[in-house]
């Protein structure tokens, strides 16, 4: 009598608690040295795995999609197909996969058969996760028994990732139905089909993500998923395998070109940046679409086009730290002897790519992110981004290096004795060049603008008249 040859995935799962069992006890990598590394806040900062989920280039300005959201994996290889684009970089894939509208990227890591989807086992490699900039994880029924199962989800939330996970009896907020049986590797496409209805009344309320996981590789497969409520598809080989991966995406969940989508709302909030020349900046507001500031993309190209039309040579003054120190490898527009009005676009929660698309049409200068957003945003932006601190209690990510080149920091949070540390000093050693967002004029800010050096100054002009403006401009 022989021995039961064990399955792929059993077989996974063993060289796995092998290697996680050698990583975490290697100096340096031990769960506790990860820990600490999360406690300095050295993490990317988190992004909401369901917010992603519900949004795609087919959102509309109700929230409705009218085709499921793209969960595009990078994977090299595996152990049914073996070698499928082993020269891919994951970064330039991962950029790609960004730009044409996914709105999340899976990145398999296993390095022995994916050449790298980690099965994740222990806590340890969750927190590994997490250090590293993922922002979920998968967790597979099938390779895990109920009560390890349950710990690690439990660990996972905790943490403030929500799991994609392949069971209905956690209360999770995304479950994944594998249309590939993990034991054998085969494909059974209608294993999604027959569990949806099931799946998606699991919370009793239907607010749950139901995601349909492998073997997908054409439009008909999304049509048919989409009809039976499925809300995202995960799809890996077949994106790989893609000539034209931005076309292929497009066909595949029927998506319209990607564009900067233009919703009408109130007059444009004018921002003025700089305090020794009047105005120096124009900040042009393309988010939130629920801010009554907000601009339609055609007006801002309008607002743009006049505001380059008057532009004039805005010398820096002397002594005035108007260059900004180089954090950066991105090259800037700005310099000692800059055209202004500058123009700013003001964003918060859009995708990379609308905001690259609507850098290229208005034709921007800098861009303004906020801190709730991924710093590794700026990274892929053309030109050079203002990083918006509106909360001092959670700034931790204020000393991050090398990513933007200006650091504002909002009056009604920051103290001013908070904004001199960081114009003295830095943070954590690094030179800051720091804008004050103030808002509205008043009390001593002139005096103190003066005192700082700070590199600008943002103001609403709808909230101050001409003579507050000049007041800090001179």
């Amino acid at each position: 009598m022989t021995d039961k040859k064990p399955t792929i995935l059993e077989t996974i799962y063993a060289q796995r608690a092998r290697d996680v069992e050698l990583a975490r006890n290697t100096p340096g990598k031990t769960l506790e040295d990860i820990q600490t590394s999360l406690d300095m806040h050295l993490a990317p900062p988190l992004i909401s795995f369901v917010d992603r989920l519900r949004n795609n280039p087919s959102t509309d300005a109700s929230g409705t999609n009218s085709s499921p959201s793209l969960m595009a994996e990078i994977k090299r290889a595996s152990p049914s197909k073996g070698p499928i684009a082993m020269s891919t970089k994951a970064a330039s894939q991962a950029y790609a996969y960004a730009l044409a509208g996914a709105s999340v990227i899976s990145v398999l890591t296993e390095p022995t058969w994916f050449k790298g989807k980690d099965f994740i086992l222990e806590e340890y490699q969750i927190a590994e996760a997490r250090l590293h900039g993922a922002d979920t994880i998968l967790l597979i029924v099938a390779m895990l028994p109920k009560p390890r199962l349950e710990a690690l989800y439990k660990y996972s939330v905790g943490m403030g990732m929500e799991p994609l996970v392949e069971a209905v009896e956690l209360g999770a907020r995304v479950i994944g139905v594998n249309n590939r049986n993990l034991h054998d590797f085969k494909v059974d496409m209608s294993t999604t089909s027959r569990l949806a209805e099931m799946v998606k009344g699991a919370d009793g309320k239907g607010g749950v993500l139901l995601c349909a996981l492998s073997g997908i590789n054409g439009p008909e497969d999304v049509r048919t998923y989409k009809r039976e409520g499925v809300d995202a598809v995960l799809v890996g080989e077949a994106l790989m395998r893609a000539d034209d991966t931005t076309k292929f995406i497009a066909q595949l969940l029927d998506w319209p070109e990607t564009e900067a989508k233009a919703v009408s709302g109130g007059s444009p909030l004018v921002k003025l940046l700089d305090t020794k020349s009047p105005p120096d900046a124009l900040g042009l507001v393309f988010g939130p679409k629920e801010d009554a500031a907000h601009i339609p993309l055609g007006l801002a190209v309008e607002i743009a086009d006049f505001a380059r039309s008057r532009r004039t040579d805005s010398p820096t003054p002397s002594g005035h730290p108007r260059q900004p120190p180089n954090h950066g490898s991105k090259p800037t527009r700005l310099s000692g002897h800059a055209r202004t009005p500058l123009l700013v676009g003001i964003f918060k929660n859009q995708p990379v790519e609308e905001i690259i698309h609507t850098v290229k049409t208005t034709n921007l200068d800098l861009v303004q992110l906020y801190d709730s957003e991924a710093s590794a945003l700026s990274e892929y932006l053309p030109v050079p981004v203002i990083r918006v601190f509106a909360d001092a209690s959670g700034a931790a990510d204020i000393g991050r290096p090398g990513i933007w080149k200006f650091t504002q920091l909002q009056l009604d949070s920051w103290k001013w004795d908070g904004i001199k540390k960081c114009t003295e000093t830095g943070e954590r050693g690094r030179e800051l060049s720091v804008i004050v967002g103030a808002g509205k004029i008043g009390g001593d800010l002139a005096r103190h603008i003066k005192e700082l050096g700070v590199w600008g100054v943002d103001v609403d002009v709808t909230e101050n008249g001409v003579d507050e403006i000049k007041s800090i401009s001179e």
